[in-house]
């Protein structure tokens, strides 16, 4: 494994134990939400300073501040669309997509959005009082990060 791989396989097993926790509470935990982004950034500086390479650590803090603006921006502009704790686990995905390229981090991105319309769909609004968990959005958008950084260039 090498670039954002190691970093972005921690964050996919911390959003599988985020989903399962959100749907089963409605919430999403600042323990996996904060910790899992603060693991994925530590597991990728150390990987990316050991091997030389400080790319998959830009993109990986870059991904991060970037797709938590955006869904701080959103919350901000109407409150309760997203709920916060959406806001700081969007900042976990935007980690692991963003150690992974710009192609990844915009799949993330596209597949996060589709997820949250999905929610939309099915609840009555979106905020995560809705009685709709927002956590499997985030693994939307992880899956489709994935998934583009294993498509061959």
């Amino acid at each position: 494994m090498t670039g954002g791989w190691p970093g972005a396989v921690v964050a996919a097993v911390v959003v599988a134990l985020l989903v399962a926790d959100n749907v089963r509470t409605l919430r999403l935990r600042d323990v996996l939400t904060i910790g899992g982004l603060a693991v994925t950034v530590a597991v990728t500086a150390a990987v990316s300073l050991a091997g030389d390479d400080r790319q998959p650590l830009v993109g990986t803090l870059a991904g991060a501040a970037a797709l938590f603006a955006l869904c701080f921006l959103a919350e901000f502009a109407r409150p309760g669309m997203l709920g916060f704790g959406t806001v700081k686990a969007s900042a976990l995905l935007g980690a692991a997509a963003g150690g992974l390229g710009l192609d990844a981090w915009v799949a993330g991105l596209g597949g996060f959005v589709v997820g949250i319309v999905a929610i939309g769909l099915l609840g009555p609004r979106l905020p995560t009082r809705s009685g709709v968990p927002s956590g499997p959005a985030i693994a939307v958008g992880l899956v489709a990060a994935l998934v583009v950084a294993l498509l061959p260039t």
